[in-house]
């Protein structure tokens, strides 16, 4: 009998197998914002190179609303505010362990929210390479994963969140 513990079968943000336990949980905050065409906006994140939507590390001494509001405005540019809670995503199984260059595997408790555009141009930041707003039926084929299921959640537009 082994007493090695299993790894589970989980896969990261970009699809890739996870081989071991993630180093850390952290709560992070993310902002789906559509424009008057419907169309997301979304970041190519300059750490991994694939679209995502504008998140982040929630910051000690503020809420996640900040956090999401604060991430979106320094990742592209642009001035939101809270429409509504999407969902709360925190299960290894929809992708929420991230790879980082350094070796890192964290998994992310990440409470995501659609926004509402305020005011602003977009902008990248040194957290983003490009930003734009793209048509829902033609996203970039290397978005992730976990922000792919969240946009497809707010589609939905349910009045309860999804906790996945």
């Amino acid at each position: 009998m082994s007493t090695r513990q299993s790894i589970p079968k989980w896969y990261d943000d970009r699809g890739n197998r996870v081989a071991r336990m993630p180093d850390a949980l952290q709560v992070a905050a993310s902002g789906i914002v559509f424009n008057a065409l419907g169309e997301v906006l979304l970041q190519k994140r300059s750490d991994n190179g694939w679209w995502g939507l504008p998140s982040g590390y929630v910051d000690v001494g503020e809420s996640v609303e900040q956090g999401a509001i604060r991430e979106i405005w320094e990742e592209t540019g642009i001035h939101s505010r809270i429409r509504r809670l999407v969902g709360v995503y925190s299960n290894p199984q929809y992708n929420v362990i991230s790879a980082y260059p350094d070796g890192s595997l964290i998994q992310f408790a990440i409470i995501i929210f659609e926004c509402e555009y305020l005011s602003g141009e977009l902008q990248v930041s040194e957290e983003s390479t490009d930003v734009g707003y793209f048509p829902i039926a033609r996203l970039p084929e290397d978005i992730l994963l976990c922000d792919l299921q969240a946009i497809e959640d707010a589609l939905e537009n349910r009045i309860e969140p999804f906790v996945r």
